[in-house]
């Protein structure tokens, strides 16, 4: 028996904000909403997530850290939950590079939406996610912690670790391209440490 799924929270928009922190750097968080547990596009919302910011090879990190030396930390998620989802894609730079940090990745984001990866592309981050996941539930207590997860909150009593690491790796260059679409509208920006 699944358990009802609640009707999806409704999301305001887009926007910017400005925190002001004692720090001598600054980190900007890019995000906004994504799905929830059971929603057939989560797999593509994690490979996703190694696309923009968790690979060296990402797009976010490849030009802002690796090209333009303007991060020395970047890490993106997408965290699903019972009835919404949320990612975010976290960037560390000084306080006076944050205006093109901003600037470089908003662009990137939306130009990328535009193209989408390729599926040699998707595919080789599916197999990286797909390892990282596995790995993630290497110790039988992780394993049951993503039962309860994707099982119980999912409403998927029949989930497994294999059929989730085979959705991951089924992910085509569609679904990343429909789930970045949906992340960059709207696209949400929460900058910290500027005084």
């Amino acid at each position: 028996m699944s358990l009802p799924v609640p009707e999806r929270p409704r999301f305001g928009g887009g926007g910017r904000r400005t925190l002001a922190l004692n720090s001598d750097s600054a980190g900007v968080v890019l995000g906004g909403p994504a799905v929830p547990y059971g929603d057939r596009l989560l797999p593509a919302w994690q490979v996703l997530m190694d696309l923009v910011a968790d690979a060296s090879s990402a797009l976010l990190t490849e030009e802002i850290r690796n090209r333009r030396g303007l991060s020395y930390e970047m890490w993106g998620f997408a965290n699903a939950y019972r009835d919404a989802g949320v990612w975010r894609a976290f960037v560390s730079t000084a306080p006076e590079n944050v205006g093109e940090v901003v600037e470089t990745a908003v662009a990137l984001l939306e130009e990328r939406a535009g193209l989408g990866w390729t599926g040699e592309e998707v595919a080789l981050a599916a197999r990286r996610t797909a390892g990282l996941f596995r790995l993630e539930a290497e110790e039988s207590l992780e394993e049951a912690l993503l039962y309860g997860r994707y099982g119980l909150l999912g409403g998927d009593p029949q989930w497994t670790l294999d059929a989730q690491v085979a959705a991951i790796r089924a992910v085509t260059s569609d679904d990343v391209l429909a789930a970045l679409r949906a992340a960059v509208d709207p696209l949400v920006i929460a900058i910290a440490g500027i005084d």
